[in-house]
């Protein structure tokens, strides 16, 4: 892989989610049933709306094994980035956090990475028009986990910084 990318000079954008916690919450409640899977497409083909969305209590002992996971898929990631570098190929993190809070910064860093010159009329273009893709979960655990506080309280700490 290393030689087949710096070969025709692919730089890397490697997606994080710094909240760790949000996360492993999000692979938790899977497709809404536990399975895996993700609300996000029930919710843009318009299968169901944010109101069918309940709240669940949440296994903290299943929920510390996902964390777990997520945790190590975070030092894995930093790991490969290093590789990456370590072998001259240019290798980038892409906040998830960096997207909600300011999308016309993600997509300005974003396209400067790629050095893709794309014009500030183009985003803005881009970012007036209606999103497919919408948010499932408030950022606020207690509108859809009924143990939330326990849930804080016990994970509430878990994020990890790539800044």
């Amino acid at each position: 892989m290393i030689s087949t990318l710096r070969q025709h000079g692919v730089t890397v954008l490697l997606a994080v989610r710094q909240d760790v916690l949000r996360l492993a919450l999000s692979k938790y409640h899977g497709d809404g049933t536990g399975k895996p899977g993700h609300l996000q497409f029930k919710l843009a083909r318009g299968q169901i709306s944010r109101d069918d969305i309940g709240k669940i209590n949440i296994d903290s002992e299943r929920l510390e094994t996902i964390i777990a996971a997520c945790e190590d898929l975070h030092e894995e990631n930093r790991r490969l980035m290093a590789d990456l570098r370590h072998e001259g190929i240019q290798a980038y993190p892409v906040l998830y956090e960096d997207f909600l809070t300011d999308k016309r910064g993600y997509l300005e860093r974003l396209f400067k990475l790629i050095e893709l010159d794309v014009s500030s009329d183009e985003i803005s273009r881009v970012l007036s028009e209606e999103e497919f893709f919408k948010k499932v979960h408030s950022d606020d655990i207690s509108e859809f986990v009924e143990n939330h506080e326990e849930i804080m309280s016990r994970f509430g700490d878990r994020f990890i910084s790539w800044q």
